[in-house]
């Protein structure tokens, strides 16, 4: 977001930690086209005008004092920390007990989760 630091990234990333969620996404801020973000993005850092990264998968806007790498590895890492936490691995998987038809969805999910933390 604009004005997002490394300090403001560690700190939303422990204040994920504490909350008692099951489950969390992380995206990429995307300023869209004709928001009022989009028209005050310069200010804040550098945003690339490619309509078709505009997806809050990919990396279009990079505040000031960061770097994308540095966005890609503070998400990772939280995803990470989060999903690999005792309690919310023990809660897959009696989440998985209670509901055997979750099994290879949640397999699936950990496939997903082990190759997005890989690359």
């Amino acid at each position: 977001h604009p004005g997002e630091t490394e300090q403001t990234l560690r700190a939303t990333h422990s204040f994920a930690l504490r909350l008692r969620l099951h489950d969390i996404s992380v995206f990429f801020m995307t300023p869209f086209p004709g928001s009022q973000l989009y028209k005050e993005a310069d200010q804040y850092g550098e945003l690339q005008g490619d309509w078709q990264k505009m997806n809050l998968l990919n990396i279009v806007f990079v505040p000031k004092g960061l770097t994308p790498g540095t966005l890609v590895l503070e998400m990772r890492r939280l995803v990470r920390d989060f999903y690999l936490r005792p309690r919310i691995v023990w809660s897959l998987f009696r989440r998985c007990l209670r509901h055997p038809k979750l099994v290879l969805q949640m397999v699936r999910s950990a496939i997903g989760l082990l190759r997005f933390l890989r690359n």
